[in-house]
């Protein structure tokens, strides 16, 4: 679990380093889930909105089975951060790096995030968008090669 106490550069990017290269690769999904708030919102391409911590917590379990799966390299980058008051918002860049075969799939994704500070003076995620800069090739989802479809 990550305690997110500051919005600032620094402490954001202390939050990435734990979120994409500890928590992410160590399939630590209940950790991910804990940064959001009880009533969060997550909206993915591809998918309905996912509402609240226990289904962003199934979600983020997937996320990283899958992504473990076919050994995807994840590398965020912070393009615009601001806070206001108890909220605050971070835009990144993500992008997605999936060995197959003789080749590596990258997928770019543009993100926003929306945090929130509690009452208990902790950062949370309320809202996280993302999507991708290109839809995927046909026989592509978002960690690999779907093996249904002619590639």
């Amino acid at each position: 679990m990550y305690t997110l106490r500051e919005f600032d550069k620094n402490s954001l990017d202390r939050f990435d380093h734990w979120f994409d290269q500890e928590a992410f690769y160590a399939g630590d999904y209940e950790g991910m889930a804990s940064i959001y708030t009880e009533d969060a919102k997550l909206m993915n391409e591809d998918s309905e909105i996912i509402v609240g911590r226990p289904a962003i917590r199934e979600f983020w379990k997937i996320a990283t089975e899958r992504a473990k799966s076919v050994s995807m390299k994840r590398t965020k980058r912070t393009e615009e951060l601001e806070s206001s008051g108890r909220l605050g918002f971070k835009r990144t860049t993500l992008t997605l790096e999936i060995p197959i075969q003789d080749r590596i799939i990258t997928h770019f994704i543009k993100s926003i995030t929306i945090w929130k500070q509690g009452d208990d003076g902790i950062w949370r995620v309320y809202v996280d968008i993302s999507n991708r800069n290109a839809p995927l090739d046909i026989g592509q989802f978002a960690y690999g090669i779907d093996s249904r479809k002619p590639t």
